[in-house]
């Protein structure tokens, strides 16, 4: 047959008959239905042998665009998508719905794509096309795709430096009979290093955690690892030692730590005798776990007090804890791959823990669970993300850039607040809050970074580099915070990224002026400018991190109120903060009253000069200082002998005792950071008093009816913050009961 005139291949398509190799083919047409049209090939056999029509072992679709979408060259019509004979779908679009299901995509979001995408949609009588929410063709490809795409991935044994992290994550389903919840499935996970690289090395869904369970997923593997970090579960320390009898085995210090806390706050519920002194021991269960020679004195002290459940947790858990203190390397010797924690496998697990539980009514096959589980682990961020020095816990974090700060707010700050990292302490944050800046030596799964995993950097330009913890700190609705530590130095700083446009110039203004005026109240600002987080710009404030935790006694709260009226004594910046009258103070404050009118009779009817409060003027000469705005235990970092005041987004240059009527009253309140405890409110009132009156005692002596004008103030902006926001972060009706005790306590002060 004459090939004269004919199109020849621009595929370079081959005969698949091997006696017909480098015979030349030309096309020959296409077959199907239009737009899935599949090209096919004449062979002019070289033999002699009679030409035939063949096409590709995997055909070729006809192209659906002019380009590439990969590489953008053009393509003829015969280049388009490979696709199985017989069949719907095309390889790349069974490719993608794959990768959607690792990347944790429903079946059904990845069905619809895939159909949109192969324009398989169903159609309706008058030729419409139907929406479906059927998961199940995506379903069947993981059944049967998963197996072959994760092969090339699969690890044949443990590995064999570094630890071995292992965790279970649990779903649970309600029970539509009883209308209880249980646990469905669990799934396992294990993380590994690999040249020095934390790597998720295994998944698989098992029903219980039962020993028998963990042995089976321990030895699907061949090897064992040299060490074990594992929660201080009796089904999964025994399989470790059956079946890895050789490996150090840690258990996670983390979870340790938590179960102590747990138990010393059971106690303290059901034991109220002992109230008291399980609140002084809980502050120091952070140090505690710092290394031996913290956690020994502080053993002596819970065994001193008498509280038999505490001392037999110690006699019995606790003596792991101090043999792996005595068994730990220094950290500054040891690597990254040694954690003491299974922090760094939450990076891993968190996503599939988001992606699953959703879902998790629906994942009733196991094998095909596993299978999907197979296409997570096969995501680039399950096979290996970037390490720092040393680690415990795992976190993202996120490139950002900014502007460094001035040298004199930098050199304005105290070498102890510079290198915080040395002090044992630590405190819980809350929204809006710094609160708990820094944490100790081996901090786990808190502020700590050096023992962090490090996904990303916070890239600064013309400034230095900073690795972040990832997990945001505190979650406002007007910024976020995230811990981190200078690349070079590992010196602790915070990083503030603004979510609210022009959250952070006030706070930054503030913390300029304080650090030039060497206030030793704040922290220095290290960077303050525009910030590229994931592809957004966002503004960011990054400051040193701060020693301290929330202050829990008497003293730390006078310790506060001095940290206060050192604000008085600086003075105040002209014309850089917002400026409150005592005019516009005083009617603002009448404003509140006036809208919350009659709903405040029931708690004011007993406070007889409540009239004579509410008209109570400010004269034109009232003292003007810099103010914090939202003064608070959760605001405020104690060491024990000093302390720091932090989040300043509220200052403003407003009257004096406008934050010592706050912080009377918050005293009174009980307010305080997630997880704070407030015991022993009007010694605390009275323990702030003290503190700021004593320091201004020189230029500013109020009365005690001064005092109470300033409590009814701070109580009423409480009241009208919480009522406007419909009982947020607590009912508004809770703060006003607190107001007939707050004025009676200024007299109780006075006596």
């Amino acid at each position: 047959m004459s090939s004269r005139g004919k199109s020849w291949s621009a595929a370079r398509a081959a005969c698949p008959r091997p006696e017909h190799a480098g015979s030349p083919v030309r096309l020959a047409g296409n077959n199907g239905p239009a737009g899935h049209r599949r090209q096919r090939y004449w062979c002019l056999p070289a033999n002699g042998d009679r030409a035939h029509r063949f096409t590709e072992v995997l055909p070729r679709e006809e192209s659906w665009n002019d380009a590439c979408e990969s590489c953008e060259r053009d393509v003829g019509l015969h280049e388009g998508p490979h696709a199985a004979r017989s069949y719907q779908f095309v390889a790349r679009g069974i490719a993608e719905a794959l990768v959607m299901v690792g990347a944790g995509s429903t079946y059904r979001e990845a069905a619809l794509v895939s159909r949109e995408r192969a324009r398989r949609l169903r159609v309706g009588p008058a030729g419409e096309p139907r929406f479906s929410r059927h998961g199940s063709l995506v379903m069947d490809w993981v059944e049967v795709f998963a197996p072959v795409v994760f092969e090339p991935y699969r690890p044949r044994a443990w590995p064999v430096s570094g630890s071995l992290l292992l965790d279970d994550l649990p779903f649970s389903v309600r029970d539509p009979r009883t209308g209880r919840f249980r646990i469905a499935f669990r799934v396992f996970a294990a993380m590994g290093y690999e040249a020095g690289r934390p790597k998720l090395w295994r998944l698989e869904a098992f029903t219980t955690k039962s020993q028998a369970d963990w042995e089976a997923f321990l030895g699907a593997l061949e090897g064992a690892p040299p060490r074990v970090v594992c929660d201080n579960d009796d089904g999964l320390t025994n399989a470790v030692r059956a079946r890895f009898p050789d490996a150090e085995l840690h258990v996670c210090e983390w979870h340790l730590r938590h179960a102590l806390e747990r138990l010393m706050g059971k106690l303290r519920t059901e034991q109220p005798e002992h109230r008291d002194v399980i609140d002084v021991l809980l502050a120091d269960v952070e140090a505690a776990f710092t290394g031996l020679s913290f956690w020994a004195p502080f053993t002596e002290r819970c065994h001193a007090a008498g509280i038999t459940r505490l001392s037999d947790w110690l006699n019995s858990t606790g003596l792991i804890v101090a043999d792996q203190f005595a068994r730990r390397a220094p950290r500054w010797t040891r690597p990254a791959e040694i954690p003491l924690s299974t922090s760094p496998l939450d990076a891993f697990i968190n996503p599939i823990r988001a992606s699953i539980k959703p879902r998790a009514y629906g994942l009733k096959n196991r094998e095909r669970t596993n299978r999907m589980l197979m296409l997570m682990q096969c995501t680039p961020t399950a096979r290996t993300t970037r390490t720092p020095t040393s680690g415990t816990s795992a976190r993202a974090s996120r490139p950002t850039q900014a502007v460094p700060a001035s040298p004199v707010a930098r050199s304005s700050m105290p070498a102890a607040q510079r290198h915080c990292a040395d002090a044992p302490t630590g405190g819980a944050a809350s929204s809006g809050s710094f609160s708990g800046q820094n944490g100790p030596e081996d901090a786990l799964g808190g502020p700590a970074l050096d023992s962090a995993v490090v996904l990303q950097r916070l890239v600064i330009h013309g400034g230095p580099v900073v690795d972040l913890d990832g997990r945001p700190a505190a979650q406002g609705t007007r910024h976020t915070v995230m811990f981190g530590v200078l690349a070079d130095t590992r010196e602790p700083v915070v990083v503030k990224m603004e979510r609210v446009r022009g959250a952070l110039n006030r706070e930054r203004t503030a913390l300029d002026w304080l650090s030039a005026a060497s206030s030793g109240v704040a922290p220095a600002v290290v960077a303050f400018g525009k910030a590229t987080v994931d592809g957004d710009l966002v503004e960011c404030l990054m400051t040193e991190r701060c020693p301290g935790s929330p202050p829990v006694t008497i003293d730390g709260w006078e310790r506060m109120g001095a940290a206060l009226a050192q604000l008085a004594e600086l003075g105040h910046p002209e014309g850089l903060l917002p400026t409150l009258r005592p005019d516009e103070f005083v009617s603002e404050h009448a404003n509140r009253v006036g809208e919350l009118g009659e709903r405040l009779d029931p708690f004011v009817e007993s406070i007889p000069d409540w009239a004579a409060l509410t008209e109570q003027m400010l004269t034109a000469s009232t003292m003007m200082v810099l103010t914090h705005g939202d003064p608070g235990p959760g605001n405020y970092l104690d060491t024990g002998s000093a302390g720091m005041l932090v989040d300043w987004e509220h200052a403003q240059i407003a009257p004096i005792g406008l934050d010592l009527g706050r912080l009377m009253f918050i005293a009174l309140l009980g307010s305080g950071p997630s997880g704070y405890r407030a015991t022993d409110h009007e010694d605390r009132c009275h323990a702030v008093a003290r503190g700021y009156l004593g320091a201004v005692a020189s230029y500013w002596c109020p009365t005690a009816e001064d005092l109470r004008w300033w409590l009814s103030v701070a109580a009423i902006q409480f009241i009208h913050a919480r009522w406007r926001s419909r009982g947020k972060p607590a009912p508004w009706q809770q703060a006003a009961q607190i107001l007939p005790v707050a004025l009676n306590a200024v007299h109780n002060l006075s006596a």
